[in-house]
């Protein structure tokens, strides 16, 4: 087995253990990881690496916005709801035209939301 392989396991292992509150933080820390890599992309003009880390991100929003609890959450649910389906848009936006300004301001939002929920 590779140290690919057991950071793979060990990762797998964090994720299926992880309480509810430290899966929101893994889940926001990787839509982060994965825009700043499509950043980095962007920045070497390497469209397959931007394309493949803006999936990444795109597909972890929808999976916090499955996570939500719109009976029990009410009001702050919608708005995050809300919040991530923007967030989501502007990812499919910046992807396409490759816009790194838009990938920033996206990640920059995920840090927020990140930074307040750690509080928590």
């Amino acid at each position: 087995m590779g140290h690919a392989d057991v950071s793979g396991l060990y990762k797998k292992n964090q994720i299926l253990t992880a309480s509810p509150k430290k899966l929101i933080e893994l889940l926001y820390s990787g839509a982060i990881k994965a825009i700043r890599l499509a950043e980095m992309g962007a920045d070497k003009q390497e469209f397959a690496q931007v394309n493949q880390q803006m999936i990444k991100a795109q597909e972890i929003l929808l999976e916090l916005m499955s996570s939500l609890n719109m009976e029990i959450e009410g009001e702050l649910a919608k708005n995050l709801n809300d919040l991530y389906f923007y967030m989501h848009s502007k990812l499919i936006q910046a992807n396409v035209e490759k816009n790194v300004a838009e990938m920033i301001q996206v990640r920059r939002m995920l840090q927020e939301l990140l930074d307040t929920w750690k509080e928590i």
